[in-house]
């Protein structure tokens, strides 16, 4: 058993870290050539958020608890959709307490008031989501699309507030989607 945990537990860590690279590799390539189209709502674009998460169905708070650690890595791309008041964003987090464990990898819009004090929006997403929970689920590594909705209070240029709800389709007929609240800071 302990071996299968190390194995899962190093998939898992294989997995995010590949998607890191990725995903810095990216962001690093375009940097430059975006360091103008930074949309004024955000100065700075990257952030990194720390937070708590609370999954909505009583099966997948048995796999876990009832609010479980989660950190995000985000960054601000030139707008996709031209939309006044909006940028894009792509983030990847990961979210996990004992039995429950959740990478959402997502690419949404998000738009703001026009003094940029508060910011909502929403976007899609692909969800690695692992849940051992005895007689209901598989233990297995799967991705699972899914969205999410989110809304968020800037209280200076680089630290701001977020409240999330992830919607992923159902891991082995049980939903893990949840409430997700987290501090940020944009350098």
């Amino acid at each position: 058993m302990a071996l299968t945990t190390f194995r899962g537990t190093n998939r898992a860590f294989g997995m995010m870290t590949v998607a890191a690279s990725l995903s810095i590799g990216v962001l690093f390539g375009t940097t430059t050539a975006q360091a103008q189209t930074i949309p004024t709502a955000v100065t700075k674009p990257f952030a990194l958020k720390v937070g708590a998460y609370n999954p909505s169905e009583d099966t997948a708070r048995r796999a876990s608890s009832d609010v479980l650690f989660s950190i995000e890595a985000e960054y601000t791309i030139q707008n996709l959709v031209e939309l006044n008041s909006s940028y894009s964003v792509f983030s990847v987090g990961y979210i996990n307490e004992g039995d429950l464990r959740i990478i959402p990898i997502t690419i949404g819009q998000n738009w703001t008031d026009g003094k940029q004090n508060y910011f909502y929006g929403g976007g899609i997403g692909l969800y690695n989501v692992k849940m051992d929970l005895a007689g209901f689920t598989s233990n297995q590594d799967k991705y699972i699309f899914g969205f999410y909705g989110t809304v968020g209070l800037n209280l200076t240029k680089q630290v701001f507030a977020e409240l999330k709800y992830h919607y992923p389709y159902k891991y082995d007929d049980q939903f893990v989607g949840g409430f997700q609240l987290m501090a940020g800071y944009r350098f």
